[in-house]
């Protein structure tokens, strides 16, 4: 679904000319340009969610993950490509979409909270700092994202089918800079594995997709919960400024009839839905956001169990 779009006046079959356009002081029309961006935004969030969980459920499809990571094909295909490429093909995607997500929220944080920026500290350290500080996962796969926009492979394929993070390959890796906390971090596993095991430094796999995944929903889910006070107080201020002009919502019997129609500081015209209720959507993706969340963190907490 198109969450805007430009058209021009023959397009719609209204004479512009004949528009009765308000005029509304800067900081009304800040305000309409501000509940449009973000209404926009916040469909548009809900989209890149949906491209995480598609690459997501790809995975699942072509693909059955076994906690002894342990990858094997759910049936026969041929995509002109092995195993090795299809699956780092399929990874790298999933963690992309999933750091798209994390950063546009943290857009939709600064455009919200504009002119609050305690309101922003606050979302960052209680929430967007705080998971990527205490998941592992989610850092270390974060930072594999980057690593792969570098031209590196992210996931080692043994001949037994099994699938783990390398250490060595991503450690010893040239032409990439690692952060240095995680750089730290890693090293730190890689020698207690070698040292306690006596084995290659693998990271598992299937259990750091999967952790990586909650904290994603998690992330999202939270992000929700803590814009909801300030978009309804939006959504008021909104509601209010069509009370106080008669004529910002256009009356006529073409298809604009119903929309509010105001000028940007360019001159240029914008509308909306004047019987469309934001929160309303907000509620139902919340509602869909958590459900999804308490799911998979069950079936996490049972597998983790077994």
């Amino acid at each position: 679904m198109i969450t805007e779009d430009v058209l021009f006046a023959r397009e719609v079959g209204v004479a512009l000319d004949k528009i009765c356009v308000p005029e509304l002081l800067e900081h009304e029309t800040l305000l309409l340009m501000q509940y449009v961006e973000l209404t926009r935004h916040f469909q548009e969030i809900f989209y890149i969610f949906n491209m995480f969980k598609f690459n997501r459920n790809s995975i699942l499809y072509f693909y059955n993950l076994e906690f002894s990571d342990l990858v094997t094909r759910n049936f026969d295909f041929d995509l002109g490509v092995d195993d090795y490429i299809a699956i780092n093909s399929l990874i790298t995607n999933y963690i992309g979409t999933g750091k798209t997500l994390k950063e546009t929220l943290e857009t939709f944080i600064k455009s919200l909270f504009q002119n609050m920026p305690k309101k922003i500290d606050k979302y960052k350290n209680e929430y967007s700092r705080k998971i990527y500080d205490q998941n592992f996962s989610f850092r270390f796969l974060l930072r594999l994202r980057d690593f792969s926009q570098h031209g590196h492979l992210i996931v080692r394929v043994d001949e037994n089918s099994r699938c783990s993070f390398n250490l060595d390959s991503i450690l010893d890796t040239p032409h990439f800079e690692h952060n240095a906390t995680l750089k730290r971090e890693l090293e730190h596993f890689r020698n207690e594995i070698i040292c306690k095991f006596d084995d290659h430094p693998n990271i598992c796999f299937t259990r750091t997709i999967a952790e990586f995944n909650l904290n994603v929903i998690k992330l999202y889910n939270d992000f929700i919960c803590y814009i909801i006070p300030d978009m309804k107080s939006l959504c008021k201020k909104v509601c209010k400024l069509l009370k106080k002009y008669d004529n910002l919502v256009h009356n006529s019997s073409d298809i604009l009839n119903g929309y509010v129609i105001y000028q940007d500081f360019d001159g240029n015209l914008h509308s909306f839905n004047s019987i469309e209720r934001p929160m309303k959507m907000v509620y139902k993706i919340k509602k869909e956001i958590e459900e999804i969340y308490i799911t998979e963190f069950n079936e996490l907490k049972i597998v983790v169990k077994k």
